[in-house]
């Protein structure tokens, strides 16, 4: 091996040698290291290392065959220690330009697209530079980018096929929603451009539809409140279902669940308008339930109710806490509204109150309270204020006995107008003076004798039409009737009509009644079922009176009279001797010949067979 000679000092330095060998040349780097460290004026000898630079070329031929590219290795000064000098010639000219380390350079060499990329080592400073032909560089790349290439289309591929199946999924629904949509709307001059767009275009059109509604319904909230308090105080309404949402639609505001109700019924108002129009009904009965709900608003909350045409209630709601001062309250505002009424309005009303009730379910009791108070107007009259309390002791019975209705039937048909006119007024002492009964059982009484009525003039039609006329209805006059003290005069004059009529035709009348008996007992006295209570049903006349009547007008008792018709029939049977005594008593309405024997014997002194033998 060569000796050389290391001149002057050096510090970690590495430099390309070639030496020769028994062998041949070995190309060597050499590292040289002067010592001692640091001392470059006394230098006494120096650290000389040889790496074999064969083995390092061995070791990147392998990279460079593998990609088919080319690795240099320069020291600080650019020097070219491992790699050919004459491929590595691209380097030193384009160095310069190469500026950032470990990103690609593109170059040509000799026509050939290059790519370089370099790397320095930040211990000795060396760099390694590396290249290779683009195509060889891209490789990977390009190798890459086609399996990305591919997923992307695989991906694409599945993703367009989970879209179809998604879209088609959820798209069928909304296409079954835009169909049913399409079947209720009307046909449209044009159609959106998609269903998103229908959709789109329905819900507004909704919307619109919903605000044009609220806005009709805010119109008509009104007439709603009106018709759901209507069914309120009268208990039609399910109180469990109702919600304060549904209560805030309506406008209607509670304040506790206190409630009483009272009943206006407009009686005349004549004196404020002639008109009685129903254009003047709605307006007397609009100044009413203004004016009541006012005064009811003062002292506490409520709302007024036009239940009929001549009917208005106020429903009165009480703050719980002012519970005990309610009935007063009532009583204040049915004084108040009355006086306002009748005086500013000329308006006469009857005023009609409900207990005090709590709970809402219980605010209807207060209503029929108030609606069977207001039944005793037909006893104080119009212009009243009745309150429930007051007549809640009233009896629940009237006694009209049929022995009472027998005696007002015999003495209005025979004419009797004093006993009549004392019986009738009795009845009344009893029940309207002495005692007060409900307006029910008052009414219940007057039907009961109007049919006592119809009972006596049953049997003179059609006579009794000279004295009520053709067109006699007792039932419906009566209820035409306002007062009690009407009804009374009413059923008086009908009953005392009667009697001075029956007393005016009892002549001519009794004799033609006292005939049409005869007569009648002439052609039937061979029913064996004739007697005294037949004939009273055919006339329509009880027992008594008939048999009184038919005695007062022959001076007979009418069974002797129906004997005597038989017996004159018997004797001229029995001329004819060929019939037996069995058919001659079948013939005149005996059963049998043992009781026709008896009465013939009894009326003629002998047996029929001994007047057979006289003939």
């Amino acid at each position: 091996m060569a000796r050389r000679t290391v001149g002057g000092a050096h510090y970690k330095d590495y430099t390309p040698a070639t030496y020769e060998t028994p062998t041949g040349t070995l190309d060597t780097i050499t590292y040289i290291q002067t010592l001692p460290l640091g001392e470059p004026n006394d230098i006494r000898g120096a650290l000389v290392i040889l790496l074999d630079v064969g083995q390092v070329r061995s070791m990147l031929s392998k990279i460079e065959s593998a990609y088919q590219s080319s690795v240099y290795i320069f020291d600080r000064k650019d020097r070219l220690i491992v790699g050919n000098e004459r491929q590595a010639l691209p380097w030193n000219q384009i160095s310069q330009e190469v500026t950032t380390k470990g990103v690609p350079y593109e170059y040509k060499d000799h026509g050939e697209e290059m790519m370089l990329s370099y790397t320095v080592s930040e211990q000795n400073g060396w760099k390694y530079v590396h290249t290779m032909p683009k195509h060889v560089y891209l490789e990977r790349v390009q190798t890459l980018k086609n399996w990305m290439i591919t997923l992307l289309l695989i991906c694409l591929a599945g993703g367009g096929a989970a879209i179809t199946f998604w879209v088609h999924r959820n798209y069928a629904p909304l296409r079954g929603v835009v169909r049913a949509l399409q079947s209720e709307k009307p046909a449209r001059a044009k159609q959106p451009s998609n269903e998103y767009e229908f959709i789109r275009e329905t819900i507004r059109m909704t919307i619109h539809e919903e605000r044009e509604l609220r806005n009709i319904l805010s119109r008509q909230t009104p007439v709603i409140q009106a018709s759901f308090l209507s069914r309120f105080v009268r208990g039609h309404v399910d109180v469990a279902r109702m919600t304060e949402e549904s209560l805030q639609f309506m406008e209607i505001r509670l304040i506790s669940d206190v409630f009483a109700v009272m009943l206006i019924d407009i009686a005349d108002f004549s004196r404020f308008s002639t008109d009685q129009s129903e254009r003047q009904w709605a307006l007397i009965r609009f100044i009413i339930s203004n004016i009541g709900n006012e005064l009811i608003r003062e002292r506490g909350w409520g709302y007024s109710v036009e239940l009929d045409q001549h009917r208005v209630a106020l429903l009165v709601n009480f703050d719980r806490e002012r519970r005990a001062e309610a009935e007063k309250e009532l009583d204040v505002i049915a004084a108040r509204l009355k006086e306002l009424i009748e005086q500013r309005f000329k308006t006469y009303i009857t005023l009609a109150i409900g207990d005090v009730h709590e709970g809402m379910d219980h605010a209807c009791e207060s209503y029929f309270e108030a609606l069977s108070a207001l039944d005793y107007k037909m006893y104080r009259g119009h212009s009243s204020i009745i309150r429930y309390r007051e007549i809640a002791e009233a009896d629940r019975h009237y006694y009209y006995p049929i022995e009472t209705e027998i005696q007002l039937i015999n003495f209005t048909k025979s004419g009797d107008v004093d006993n009549v006119d004392k019986l009738i007024g009795n009845l009344f002492h009893a029940h309207f003076s002495q005692r007060r009964i409900t307006p029910e059982l008052g009414r219940s009484l007057f039907t009961n004798m109007v049919s006592t009525l119809w009972k006596i003039i049953n049997p003179m039609d059609p006579l009794y039409r000279e004295v009520f006329g053709e067109k006699f209805d007792p039932l419906k006059e009566l209820s035409s009737c306002p007062t009690v003290e009407e009804m009374k005069v009413q059923i008086r004059d009908w009953f005392l009509a009667l009697c001075h009529y029956l007393n005016a035709s009892r002549s001519g009348h009794s004799r033609q009644l006292s005939e049409r008996i005869a007569q009648y007992i002439e052609q039937h006295y061979g029913d064996d079922s004739l007697s005294l209570t037949t004939i009273a049903e055919h006339f329509q006349l009880t027992p008594q009176y008939l048999s009184a009547f038919f005695k007062k007008q022959t001076g007979m008792n009418l069974t002797d009279y129906l004997t005597r018709v038989r017996i004159d029939e018997a004797k001229k049977l029995m001329q004819n001797k060929k019939l037996t005594f069995a058919q001659i008593a079948n013939q005149v309405g005996y059963a049998n010949d043992i009781g026709f024997i008896r009465v013939f014997k009894k009326y003629e002194g002998t047996t029929p067979g001994k007047y057979r033998e006289s003939l």
